[in-house]
């Protein structure tokens, strides 16, 4: 446990087969600073930052490997900050409570197996770009009032199989475009995104919104791509997206 201020240039959290890691962080003023973080890269790995505590990455974090990671932001002030990409490969990524993480880019999904995002209770996460479910499965659920998933660029299914899941007022913004199953090459992909509850919204306030787009495909046929409401009808519920895409003459 940390209630001062750490620092390495490359830190693994059970980086070997079989072992089992924890880190916590905690409390105003407590920091971890890494150039290169890998939680659970052969064994078991976890680190927590609560109340009020910091950290960040000047290179690239890794949540799971060969093995299973977990990363967890929890409670107000409470800060996690990456200039590179940060990476869910086997393993759970949770910002909850009014904690918040910002990333250059975040992957949920990046290795051979399933990996889930998890943002609740009024915590933020900001990326300039968001991929779930780039080269293996991932998932991402965004729940509650004050809940947010902030992005330039966002790809659910790329190259995979990707859902993001907005509920009980949660918003999401983008800035640069949506894509909702994205094949790359010949690679099929699958994305789904679904809004439901009152008051929860994604804004995207530029650039396409692309459900099922086919990107330099050698493969004949479509890719899967799902927009879904969970409401009759969306007025009645008032689950909104609002999108405002470029004037392209259309």
């Amino acid at each position: 446990m940390l209630n001062s201020i750490g620092s390495s240039s490359e830190v693994s959290i059970g980086g070997i087969t079989g072992s089992s890691g924890t880190v916590t962080v905690t409390g105003p003023g407590s920091q971890w600073n890494a150039g290169i973080l890998v939680i659970g890269n052969g064994g078991q790995g976890t680190l927590t930052l609560s109340s009020g505590a910091s950290g960040s990455s000047t290179s690239f974090v890794v949540v799971g490997g060969t093995g299973q990671g977990t990363m967890i932001l929890t409670d107000p002030e409470t800060k996690w900050t990456n200039s590179g990409v940060l990476f869910v490969q086997t393993g759970n990524l949770t910002v909850q409570n009014g904690a918040v993480l910002s990333a250059g880019d975040l992957q949920v999904g990046a290795s051979s197996a399933d990996s889930t995002l998890t943002i609740q209770s009024g915590g933020v996460v900001t990326s300039s770009y968001v991929g779930i479910g780039t080269l293996a499965n991932g998932s991402a659920a965004v729940s509650g009032v004050g809940s947010q998933l902030v992005a330039s660029n966002l790809a659910v299914g790329s190259q995979a199989t990707g859902s993001l899941t907005l509920s009980a007022g949660a918003t999401g913004i983008s800035s640069a475009g949506v894509w909702i199953g994205q094949s790359v090459g010949s690679v099929a992909s699958t994305g789904t995104m679904t809004l439901t509850d009152p008051g929860t919204t994604w804004t995207n306030s530029s650039g396409w919104v692309a459900i099922g787009d086919k990107e330099y495909s050698s493969t004949s046929g479509q890719v899967p791509g799902r927009l879904t409401f969970r409401t009759e009808r969306c007025s009645q519920r008032r689950a909104t997206c609002i999108w405002v895409p470029p004037d392209r003459g259309r």
